[in-house]
């Protein structure tokens, strides 16, 4: 046997040992995976966020399930985590940005992309913190730059931020709004995780 057939014989047996060291610790798993098994492709790598661990929950709370539910609701998305700012809350703008940079998953589709793309606004209900079911806001697409924009949460949002004792929101409150689909149509959750200074949570 030549040389050069002995490093390789060497080598592929290092290969193998540490591949069966890292199965044998649990680190490894040669099955394949249920995606895999089930449909026969390999999934597609999730792109990285980069965006921080949650403040609050990974799935929608009971309550707003129940609410989804009664209207036949479905796909329910977390969309973003952000605290409210100053503009969110400012009555003379009367609007809630839904930054790109900030947006977890994707929640919506090719016709609607295209939609607000051509600057059109989509007409959305919105469950609020209080659990009542409001209508008659609207979904935007604002452009800073060519790669940088925001979702606007638009029209009637100052009925939903004010007065302050119909969903107790202000300024540095965090919130979580997931998106969900009653007839296909686009609708939101908006949760309210924490209130500044107090250190509670405020989901159930």
């Amino acid at each position: 046997m030549g040389e050069r057939e002995m490093e390789f014989d060497l080598s592929s047996f290092r290969l193998l040992a540490d591949t069966a060291a890292l199965v044998s610790e649990g680190k490894l798993s040669l099955t394949p995976s249920t995606e895999i098994r089930e449909t026969g492709r390999i999934p597609k790598k999730t792109k990285e966020t980069g965006l921080g661990t949650l403040i609050g929950p990974s799935e929608l709370p009971i309550d707003y399930k129940d609410k989804v539910q009664e209207i036949c609701g479905r796909d329910v998305t977390l969309v973003v985590e952000k605290k409210l700012t100053a503009t969110d809350m400012s009555r003379g703008q009367s609007r809630l940005s839904i930054p790109k940079k900030q947006i977890r998953q994707c929640f919506l589709s090719e016709e609607e992309i295209r939609t607000l793309d051509r600057k059109e606004g989509i007409k959305v209900s919105l469950i609020e913190p209080c659990l009542e079911v409001f209508h008659g806001l609207q979904l935007k697409k604002w452009n800073y730059t060519s790669k940088n924009f925001s979702y606007m949460l638009t029209e009637r949002w100052n009925a939903v931020a004010h007065p302050y004792e119909r969903n107790e929101l202000t300024k540095d409150v965090v919130i979580q709004l997931w998106s969900f689909r009653v007839d296909g149509n686009l609708c939101f959750c908006l949760v309210k995780v924490k209130t500044p200074g107090s250190g509670k949570y405020s989901y159930s």
